[in-house]
């Protein structure tokens, strides 16, 4: 999909934007975002400049000074339009950096499996920051691209490919993921089950980077986005889509009951407000299939506003049958939960068995880190 398109489907999903959905967690992007758009040499780094900062793990200790700190000159800078690099490349005499890849990526094959990891590799697309580690060329691929975020969204791709095992999916599945970062994990999944269809749902802003990620990696799928809806409505589910990327609001215009077959969150229902929360639980609820699957990997307890988003407190329903609920052992800090919707009798005892396989000394023992002042 070209720069104009991207921009069209910004601009207007942008002057039909619904601020409500829009946290204070979110409230960062620069005011002239459709001018961003225009200057291609920030997308082709997009992966170690602001563009993609809080959807980018390698650059979380950046972004963390924001909370930490109470540091919001990098948030003034990204929102007046400055996106020089904020990472670079990972030299040879880097030891410390190279080892912590190499441990990174032997702890990632251990948790999955080699073969999957090296045909679920980084692409170069969007300039990321990597260690390079070259093979002996089994499964055809002589180098892995390593960074911190990458082996996440294989890790929790293998998660998501396990869990879909036991479940009867139609020939071709719908996925619906709902704050997606860039689209990494749609990249692995997509590899993975070549006929799913995908449906973002994201910010405005956050649509135009994964539109321009996910054509870059997959340049021959087809893409349709806000334009595409505005004009078909519901109907553009029938069309011969790989990926629809829309603006939050409209997912419960686009799906109708029972019609996802797979629902995915990571780590952003966390960043959500009360009322937002409830919005995407009350949709979940009524549009995913029976059997279907909800992915939900998000922290235990953080800080929104004025909110204490909750892992325990998540508006679920009790119609829900669990699958696998842990810790994560990569990220303490964030609990892994996946659950297949099922609306038999025995069903009553979910809400327990949830908080039972919560680690609840972590919403004891929590510090909450100190809230960011005013942003410019």
């Amino acid at each position: 999909m070209c720069f104009n398109a991207i921009a069209e489907n910004y601009r207007l999903s942008k002057s039909l934007e619904k601020r409500e959905f829009v946290s204070e967690h979110w409230d960062v992007f620069n005011t002239n975002f459709d001018k961003v758009i225009t200057r291609k040499r920030i997308w082709e780094r997009m992966l170690r400049n602001a563009l993609t900062l809080g959807l980018n793990d390698n650059l979380t200790k950046i972004s963390n000074e924001r909370f930490f700190k109470a540091d919001d000159n990098l948030w003034a800078r990204l929102k007046s339009g400055e996106y020089d690099d904020l990472i670079f490349d990972i030299k040879d005499e880097d030891t410390k950096s190279i080892k912590f890849h190499e441990k990174n990526l032997l702890a990632t094959i251990a948790f999955t499996d080699v073969k999957f990891v090296m045909q679920n590799t980084l692409s170069n697309v969007g300039s990321p920051v990597a260690a390079k580690f070259k093979t002996n060329g089994k499964f055809g691929i002589k180098e892995i691209l390593c960074n911190l975020h990458d082996m996440d969204d294989i890790r929790h791709c293998w998660q998501v490919l396990k869990s879909l095992e036991s479940v009867s999916l139609p020939e071709k599945p719908l996925f619906c993921e709902i704050g997606a970062g860039y689209g990494g994990l749609q990249t692995k999944i997509r590899n993975n089950i070549p006929n799913a269809r995908f449906v973002i749902i994201d910010l405005p802003e956050v649509n135009a980077i994964q539109t321009y990620y996910l054509s870059k990696v997959f340049p021959k799928d087809k893409i349709l986005g806000f334009q595409d809806f505005k004009r078909l409505g519901r109907k553009i589910l029938k069309e011969k889509f790989k990926f629809l990327i829309l603006p939050t609001w409209t997912i419960r215009e686009l799906f109708k009951e029972q019609e996802v077959d797979v629902f995915i969150n990571i780590r952003s229902m966390m960043e959500m407000n009360a009322t937002t929360l409830k919005f995407y639980f009350n949709t979940i609820h009524s549009t995913l299939k029976e059997h279907g699957i909800f992915v939900c990997f998000n922290r235990y307890i953080k800080q929104v506003g004025k909110f204490s988003n909750r892992f325990d407190r998540y508006p679920f329903d009790k119609n829900w049958k669990i699958m696998s609920s842990d810790k994560s052992i990569f990220q303490p800090h964030i609990h892994h939960l996946i659950a297949q919707r099922h609306y038999a009798a025995d069903n009553q005892s979910f809400i327990k068995n949830l908080k039972s396989s919560l680690c609840t000394s972590i919403f004891k023992n929590s510090k909450l880190p100190i809230q960011n002042k005013k942003r410019v």
